[in-house]
């Protein structure tokens, strides 16, 4: 289905209605290429509405997410920074799929961030920077490989086609141009992410590394799952954020749950998304980042959400 604006208006027509170039008209038309008209016709028809019952059973459904906010000191990179680098960062995803968009926050950035590539991996082994050059590929947004996410907002990258199993760990690189002052990211992520200086996106020769555990601007990966798929948001304070779990071993409470779903049948269409955060709790603590004022963004807007913990 494609957005058209006619007569002042915007509407949606089907595709199978729509040609990319103006048609020939000629002074007459035999029997048989009327025929052959009608047929093809119909074929398309056919093929257009099978598509599209093919999309109203699928869902966007979040695999993968954490929660936003600005962090302390200690989780701001400085040697190398971040700005005009190179970052990478590896999550793991609770279910499967083979489309996916990521979205990128910049919500709590006061100036533009400035992303001049970025691309998505597989990782063999998360204490590793190194990524399966194969399998890479570039992430756009709007058909373009260098985008700009303006202060305050949070942007969708465009749909590619990445098979991935469940429970597999990627890898996500950015070339950073202009970095904001204040960093919009989930400070304790339980994993290692690397920087290093210039241009690395598309490569694994990393030297004079900086290793964080922190995840920057990456905020949640969608895929398209069957439309009885769910996901489960996981609302809480450091209890479901992971406090006191080894780093890169993956063993936070929700972790566990992602696991014992894959193992049941009934259940293994659920995916897990943890929307802790270290201290916060429903009313008091925090402000913006207290359960009950990012619930919105937090639980009711996660794609899928059926359930809550």
């Amino acid at each position: 289905w494609y957005r058209i604006k006619f007569q002042g208006g915007e509407f949606f027509v089907s595709g199978k209605y729509l040609v990319k170039d103006k048609p020939v008209v000629t002074a007459a038309v035999t029997t048989a290429a009327v025929t052959t008209t009608v047929t093809t016709a119909k074929t398309d028809s056919t093929k257009e509405d099978d598509k599209m019952t093919e999309i109203k059973n699928e869902i966007w459904l979040a695999t993968w997410g954490t929660a936003m906010l600005t962090p302390a000191d200690e989780q701001i990179p400085k040697n190398p920074t971040l700005e005009n680098n190179t970052l990478r960062q590896q999550i793991r995803v609770s279910v499967g799929g083979n489309k996916l968009r990521l979205v990128i926050s910049n919500e709590y950035g006061e100036t533009d961030l400035e992303i001049g590539s970025l691309m998505l991996a597989r990782i063999d082994n998360p204490k590793s920077h190194k990524v399966d050059l194969d399998s890479q590929i570039a992430l756009t947004c709007n058909s373009e490989p260098s985008f700009v996410v303006p202060a305050g907002k949070r942007i969708t990258t465009d749909v590619i086609d990445f098979e991935f199993a469940p429970l597999e760990d990627l890898a996500i690189t950015m070339k950073l141009g202009n970095v904001p002052s204040t960093l919009t990211c989930h400070t304790a992520s339980r994993c290692s992410a690397w920087i290093v200086k210039g241009d690395h996106a598309k490569d694994n020769d990393f030297t004079d590394i900086e290793e964080m555990t922190s995840w920057y601007f990456i905020t949640e990966l969608d895929t398209m799952a069957s439309n009885d798929s769910a996901a489960i948001v996981c609302l809480g304070d450091s209890l479901t954020d992971g406090a006191s779990v080894e780093t890169n071993a993956f063993a936070r409470y929700t972790d566990e749950l992602s696991h014992l779903l894959r193992k049941d049948e009934k259940l293994n269409n659920l995916s897990v998304v943890n929307m802790g955060i270290g201290a916060t709790a429903l009313y008091i603590y925090g402000g913006e980042i207290a359960g009950t004022n990012r619930a919105n963004r937090d639980v009711l807007k996660i794609p899928g959400v059926k359930y809550c913990v």
